[in-house]
């Protein structure tokens, strides 16, 4: 349990470099799951939508809107310079950013903690990765 009292699941997704070959040069895929938890003390299970996003050969565009809900980024390469597009967030410049930028799994992957509970991950992307020109402010 972290400071605000919330739990982490554990769960694993899979996509394979052959898969991986077939999203077009420039494209991402975008997957989203409908992910329901319940703890046993909720009458009702408490729903969560989590959306996986998977970029192509070459520079990519990850669009993420409020209300997305948690997303994760599977692949994002600063090298392929992929970008992050932020067009309606309340967070209007890189510095802004940085104070929602958190380390995850020992500083492997980045979390951005954007508002209304929508949270987007970077996996294999550590915070120091991340620069100003990876992103698209509004």
């Amino acid at each position: 349990m972290n400071s605000n009292g919330q739990q982490s699941v554990g769960w694993h997704f899979a996509l394979d470099a052959a898969q991986a070959d077939q999203i077009a040069p420039a494209h991402v895929l975008s997957q989203s799951y409908q992910v329901a938890l319940s703890d046993g003390d909720q009458p009702k299970p408490v729903t969560q939508e989590v959306t996986i996003l998977t970029g192509g050969a070459g520079s990519d565009t990850f669009d993420f809107k409020p209300g997305m809900g948690a997303a994760i980024v599977t692949n994002f390469s600063e090298q392929a310079a992929d970008k992050i597009d932020l067009p309606q967030s309340a967070i209007a410049n890189f510095s802004q950013l940085q104070a929602a930028l958190q380390p995850l799994h020992d500083g492997h992957d980045t979390l951005i903690e954007l508002n209304h509970g929508d949270t987007l991950t970077l996996a294999n992307i550590s915070v120091s990765q991340l620069h100003a020109n990876n992103f698209i402010f509004a």
